[in-house]
């Protein structure tokens, strides 16, 4: 009996230590990805955090001093464009907050006050803005090796699905009868990605049967791009690259 007491009391002993470490508390998606990277001190919520998207792109970053909101509030959509940022004095609203449409063109702009509202301006949807490379502040700036290697341009850096090649694979409808049939194969394609990250033309430069082609250029429309950069800019842009059709072991 005193034995297991002994046993409780020491494993109510580590616990509590454990959780009183200082420091940056990460947690992964189940692939091993971060999903967070929240920032204590004694306990409380301290310093910067941040929270991602399973791409890797930023989803929420705040920063807290002793438990309270103090400092920029940002928050992103999933292509790395800036959706809101407020400014957080003591955990009350000061200064400029802004709001951004899915496009990055700005939404609405709020003026505050210590969390008093002193103006307001909004702007209509801009159908024809094109956001700059700056804008993308959200996204993961890291471009695998992978992704560098089975993505070919002709410019500085090359289109590339927001999440990896992995992104286009998950598009992927594969032909009833091919798998079926256990066929695999790949379809070599030229995709148009315009400055919006939209793949606008897709041309299939070596197939792999009609079936695979269709599924291939479907799988590419789904997915959502980085434009191509070149001289620091984005740009339209063609990126050759495969879509492989591979069964799961």
């Amino acid at each position: 009996m005193m034995k297991k007491i002994l046993i409780i009391i020491l494993f109510f002993f580590l616990t509590n230590s454990l959780l009183s470490q200082n420091g940056v508390r990460k947690i992964y998606f189940s692939k091993g990805k971060l999903e967070s990277a929240v920032s204590f001190s004694n306990e409380v919520l301290d310093g910067n955090s941040k929270w991602y998207y399973e791409n890797g792109n930023l989803k929420t970053e705040k920063t807290y001093s002793s438990g309270v909101l103090n400092g920029w509030v940002r928050e992103f959509y999933g292509n790395g464009l800036l959706k809101e940022e407020h400014f957080v004095r003591n955990g009350v609203l000061d200064g400029i907050s802004k709001t951004h449409f899915d496009n990055g063109a700005l939404k609405e702009v709020k003026t505050f006050d210590k969390g008093k509202l002193k103006g307001i301006k909004s702007f209509e949807y801009d159908s024809l803005f094109v956001p700059t490379l700056e804008l993308f502040v959200g996204r993961n700036k890291k471009i695998s090796k992978k992704d560098q290697e089975e993505f070919i341009c002709e410019i500085d850096v090359c289109p590339h699905p927001i999440g990896g090649i992995e992104a286009i694979e998950k598009n992927i409808i594969y032909p009833i009868i091919e798998k079926q049939n256990k066929v695999e194969g790949f379809v070599l394609v030229t995709a148009f990605i315009n400055k919006k990250g939209i793949a606008e033309k897709i041309n299939i430069i070596k197939g792999a049967g009609e079936s695979f082609d269709i599924a291939a250029v479907n799988a590419v429309q789904k997915t959502n791009f980085i434009p191509g950069i070149n001289n620091n800019s984005t740009v339209n842009s063609e990126v050759t690259f495969r879509v492989n059709f591979k069964l799961k072991k």
